[in-house]
């Protein structure tokens, strides 16, 4: 086949013909990006909500898990002070109060409460404390500022619970004798 048409105009048509070609090929890579963002779109939202959620999961895990941390003990020391408070208002409950009132003014460095039980015995309460100290050191120092603080007697921890040397649990009893 020959080609009778002049050179220039065959310039012209071969011009015509790439920038169509590139016109084209632009509007169908613009399609794609725009179909590509609009599933994209609903996917990143979802993404969001996962990591919102995620984020909620493991702070409220860490709150939890995360018992021997600073913050937490100030935390924990925060709400038993708050029960404390809505505990003192209502009068068969102060007893109660100053117990734990006089619990928690005992100095225990490096020493966590998890748990306090108290019972009621003739004028008294019996005392059960659990929890878990840092080192052996930490607990006995815990026991002796409970036996000095005037407000406990008969403070006992078994033997058993100071075989471990650090982050030994321990659950101890006392009686609580200040009027």
């Amino acid at each position: 086949m020959v080609n009778v048409l002049p050179h220039t105009e065959q310039k012209k048509l071969a011009w015509r013909y790439r920038l169509r070609l590139v016109t084209t090929l632009f509007f169908i890579l613009t399609a794609a990006c725009a179909a590509g963002l609009i599933f994209l779109v609903p996917s990143y939202f979802i993404a969001v909500e996962q990591v919102d959620t995620t984020e909620r999961y493991r702070s409220a895990v860490a709150g939890t898990i995360d018992l021997r941390g600073e913050e937490s003990i100030e935390r924990t020391s925060a709400t038993v002070a708050e029960r404390i408070r809505v505990a003192s208002e209502f009068d068969t409950a102060s007893r109660l109060s100053t117990v734990i009132s006089d619990l928690s003014g005992v100095p225990r460095p490096g020493v966590a409460l998890f748990r306090i039980s108290m019972t009621p015995r003739e004028g008294t309460f019996a005392v059960e404390v659990s929890g878990e100290a840092k080192t052996r050191t930490n607990l006995l120092t815990f026991a002796e500022a409970l036996r000095e603080s005037g407000a406990f007697s008969n403070v006992a921890l078994p033997v058993s619970q100071l075989v471990l040397e650090r982050d030994v649990p321990f659950t101890l009893q006392a009686t609580y004798v200040k009027k």
